[in-house]
């Protein structure tokens, strides 16, 4: 683990119609460089859509989000800035099963993002040499009412495999793949 990250966040949901959600977010938090110990403030503000789809279940969503965010150093007085775009889809594989209690459902997600930071965009999108795109493929496990860790609800946890620009990553995580 190379950056411990802690960002909290309110978002609010505005349903556009019976399929379709509006959700704005704010997000700020910390982060440390666990080999550099160095620590920064982290944040993004952004909004994303939600259809909501029907399949084995009526639990599937496609998203589409966008977002600014920055981070600053606390040290160094360094500061980065960019923009991501996202796409992706979460389908419900079933009706699930029993887990301590509380009905869990097995999911598969897909998802692709493009982000950059504005440096070096136009050269790289000219001459075709970005390499910003990442690609996601994973599953989770999604409960509808979530469990209670340490006073935070935690509704999903899951794994992903990543093809980044930096090579293959592997991501896991607790709360929403998006």
């Amino acid at each position: 683990m190379g950056t411990l990250t802690v960002i909290p966040s309110i978002e609010k949901s505005f349903a556009l119609n019976d399929r379709l959600d509006l959700i704005p977010h704010l997000d700020y938090g910390y982060a440390r460089n666990l080999s550099t110990d160095e620590e920064a403030q982290v944040y993004s503000v952004g909004v994303r859509t939600e259809y909501h789809f029907d399949g084995m279940t009526s639990k599937n969503i496609w998203v589409n989000k966008l977002v600014y965010a920055g981070s600053r150093t606390f040290e160094s007085d360094q500061q980065d800035t960019y923009v991501q775009l996202l796409t992706g889809f979460d389908y419900s594989l079933g009706n699930g099963f029993t887990l301590w209690d509380r009905n869990v459902r097995p999911t598969f997600y897909a998802l692709t993002y493009w982000s950059h930071n504005g440096i070096d965009y136009i050269e790289h999108w000219q001459d075709g040499t970005s390499d910003e795109m990442v690609f996601e493929l994973g599953s989770t496990l999604w409960a509808p009412e979530p469990y209670t860790i340490m006073m935070v609800d935690v509704d999903r946890i899951g794994i992903g495999y990543q093809q980044n620009a930096f090579g293959h990553v592997f991501r896991l995580f607790a709360g929403s793949v998006f």
